[in-house]
């Protein structure tokens, strides 16, 4: 069927026929008003108006058949540029005309389906069948296309009148799909708006908040018609200056965005910490636009953060800041102090006689005494001072502005006095003494010292006889003194339990396997962190007390041997190093003894290292010490060695397994490294012995090494000291481990 076919009830209403005034006007008018019914303005209604009020009065004056073909041709030009659908069916249902945009939308084109039923077609015969015959018709409804899926079309349904008689129907469709989605994208957001559980506010881009969801309200204490029309400002707490909103502002501006947390303030006046994400969005209109905010309660985080803080920054006994905040505290003082050409001054406080206290009358005395002098340190110094507890019944006072050494003397008495008061316990009193050192830090001297300062002049109040206070000066380092205060520090460290012991191990460089592990024993100092070379000395001689301090290394040192034996590590040498006095005791053989039974460790898993300068004037106690520890069968290593080679020939029970030699012994003689090695070598070998190198610090050094065959080595770039618990895993993978090798 062609268009002329669809055509013919067109041209008769539009007067090219005898009766258009009695039909034409009435069915554009209709066809119109049904089409803008919706809200909307249809270009099929437009198209449909000016076809046929355009064409029914605009012709009368032309000639009939050039009138005729204008009409068509602007007919057919109107009804190809709309957007909408427009088919035509008549009476029975045969689609009779159909335009473009129909064709776009259902997929037929005009040949398929002229003449074919709209149940072939269309698919809207219900609507052709139940539609009254004289009225406009409009329903929501799913276009059937070619493809089998189907669109959303808003559809018009319009009788075409011939004669007074409905001899058909035209159909439009507008595709509704972008307004479904539209509406579809609107209740989605109404619902994530009335369901989220995070809170959500949106304001215009002035900052009036336009609408909030019930989280919002929930957890803020504001009703929607309290706070809708408000500021945003009305939420700030006091907890942020107008530096920081004004960043906010900023980053808005140039971002589009700005998230992070915040400190907002309730109904009641409460704080609390959100995280806040603000979004700016564009109105399309200069300047305007809104601000959309989502937000969720992080108070609780917050505050279990500051806990963390508080106690990673406090003593949990004393609640006083800790070594790390004291720490903290004094890099950023002295920083400012030497800006500002200020004095700082830190006072080192050891309690004299707490341990004694907690031996009397246990810990939970010791507990009550330390917090009871806490609060009195507190409440002696400035709001601007500081007092830490470093360890144990050592703390420190740090004066930021210190304007005299005469201010600085007034707060240590005043201390002295105060620590040395009695402190109830129970039904008795408990009292200790106080020794204060004092180290002043003087405007553009160098503050890495300052902390030792003050420790060296504590110490030297405990050698004068305690309870008291000094300044550190240029005669506490003499070396008698340095000696002194050195023995001090070690059997104060025995006494609270602050050594520990670590472990170094000996690298074979021919096998590139762990050869021995050296036990260190190391103390953890105010001043940093420091290995023992002599931990085996008697110290009664200086302190007036018994400090086994070797026998306990020994102890602990075949205790961690004996998990190593049963983790399956059981051919690794320990090397425990003895003193001259030790030695000379004449019991070190004994003890080793019941310590190798107890554990079940063979003897050769253990070697005893010396100093050279055990040879230098060999008592008879020596050699007899030597011969016992040697028919135990325990090994013998020799530190220094050089030009002793000799002395180890007079007898078997002198005969060292391995000579140790630092690094920076190699750095002397005429003919260079290579040859001091070689001469090392040949020594050690005439008396059957292994060479180590010790103190090897760089690859370069490792690689000189490696030129020569059959050395040991020990060093920070092979392997740094470590716990007991991890060296059966270390020994294990060390061969995985070479990227000090080149």
């Amino acid at each position: 069927m062609s268009a002329r076919t669809w055509l013919l009830p067109l041209l008769r209403s539009l007067g090219l026929i005898p009766w258009w005034r009695s039909t034409a006007v009435a069915a554009a008018a209709g066809l119109a008003a049904a089409t803008t019914g919706a809200g909307y303005t249809s270009s099929a209604a437009a198209a449909c108006a000016v076809i046929f009020t355009q064409m029914a009065f605009g012709r009368r004056a032309t000639d009939a058949a050039t009138g005729r073909r204008t009409a068509a041709a602007l007919n057919k030009a109107v009804f190809d540029s709309v957007v909408d659908g427009i088919v035509g069916f008549d009476c029975a249902g045969r689609v009779t005309f159909i335009n473009p945009a129909a064709e776009t939308l259902s997929g037929w084109n005009e040949d398929e389906v002229i003449g074919k039923t709209c149940a072939d077609t269309f698919c809207v015969s219900e609507w052709l069948t139940s539609a009254p015959d004289a009225a406009l018709f409009r329903v929501e409804t799913s276009l059937p296309r070619r493809t089998g899926d189907s669109i959303p079309v808003e559809m018009h349904l319009s009788p075409i009148v011939e004669r007074g008689q409905v001899t058909g129907r035209v159909a439009v469709f507008h595709d509704i799909r972008e307004r479904r989605s539209a509406e579809e994208n609107r209740r989605l957001a109404a619902a994530v708006l009335e369901w989220s559980a995070q809170a959500i506010i949106v304001a215009d881009h002035k900052g009036s908040i336009i609408t909030v969801n019930p989280a919002f309200s929930r957890l803020s204490g504001h009703a929607p018609d309290e706070i809708i029309g408000q500021p945003v400002s009305a939420l700030r707490s006091d907890r942020h200056d107008a530096a920081f909103h004004t960043g906010i502002r900023t980053a808005l501006d140039r971002d589009g965005a700005w998230k992070g947390e915040v400190w907002n303030r309730r109904k009641d006046g409460t704080p609390y910490a959100v995280w806040l994400s603000i979004t700016r969005i564009s109105a399309g209109i200069e300047g305007a636009g809104f601000l959309v905010a989502f937000y969720f309660d992080i108070t609780e985080r917050k505050r279990h953060e500051e806990r963390i803080i508080e106690a990673a920054n406090h003593d949990a006994l004393t609640g006083l800041p800790n070594r790390r905040m004291f720490e903290g505290s004094l890099a950023l003082t002295t920083e400012q102090a030497a800006c500002q050409g200020r004095a700082v001054a830190v006072l080192m406080i050891d309690l004299d006689g707490f341990k004694a206290v907690n031996d009397t009358h246990g810990h939970d005395a010791g507990d009550i005494l330390l917090k009871t002098l806490a609060h009195r340190m507190t409440a002696t110094i400035r709001s601007t001072d500081m007092v830490a507890r470093l360890r144990g019944d050592e703390f420190v006072v740090l004066l930021p502005d210190m304007e005299s050494r005469a201010a600085a003397a007034r707060v240590a008495e005043t201390l002295v006095d105060q620590l040395s008061l009695p402190v109830p316990f129970a039904d008795v009193m408990l009292q200790v003494s106080a020794s204060i050192g004092i180290g002043i830090l003087h405007p553009g001297e160098d503050p890495e010292g300052l902390l030792k300062a003050a420790d060296d002049a504590m110490y030297a109040v405990k050698r004068g006889g305690k309870h008291g206070y000094r300044f550190h000066g240029p005669d506490l380092i003499s070396p008698e003194n340095v000696v002194a205060t050195e023995t001090l520090h070690l059997a104060h460290a025995f006494d609270h339990g602050e050594l520990s012991i670590l472990y170094r191990p000996v690298i074979d460089l021919t096998t590139l396997s762990v050869n021995g592990i050296d036990a260190l024993v190391r103390h953890r100092r105010v001043d940093g962190e420091t290995f023992i070379p002599d931990p085996m000395r008697p110290l009664s001689a200086d302190t007036g007390h018994d400090y086994p301090i070797g026998r306990w290394a020994r102890t602990e040192a075949l205790a961690a041997l004996a998990a190593w034996r049963h983790e399956g590590l059981d051919r690794t040498t320990l090397s425990l190093p003895l003193s001259r006095a030790e030695m000379v005791s004449g019991t070190v053989a004994d003890e080793l003894r019941s310590l190798l039974d107890k554990h079940g460790i063979p003897a050769n898993m253990i070697e005893i290292t010396v100093a050279e300068d055990v040879w230098r004037d060999p008592l008879p106690a020596i050699g007899e010490a030597l011969r016992q520890l040697r028919q135990l069968g325990l090994g013998l290593s020799v530190e220094g060695f050089t030009e002793m080679a000799k002395v180890f020939v007079r007898s078997d029970d002198m005969r060292p397994d391995r000579l140790r030699v630092p690094i920076t012994l190699l750095n002397h003689g005429p003919n260079g490294n290579d040859d001091i090695l070689r001469k090392l070598l040949k020594a050690a070998r005439s008396l059957e012995a292994r060479l180590i190198v010790t103190n090897v610090e760089t690859p370069d050094q490792v690689n000189l090494l490696l030129r020569h065959d059959g050395l040991l080595a020990q060093g920070n770039v092979l392997a740094r000291p470590i716990p007991a618990a991890a060296v059966s895993g270390f020994t294990v993978t060390f061969d995985q481990t070479k990227a000090w090798k080149a």
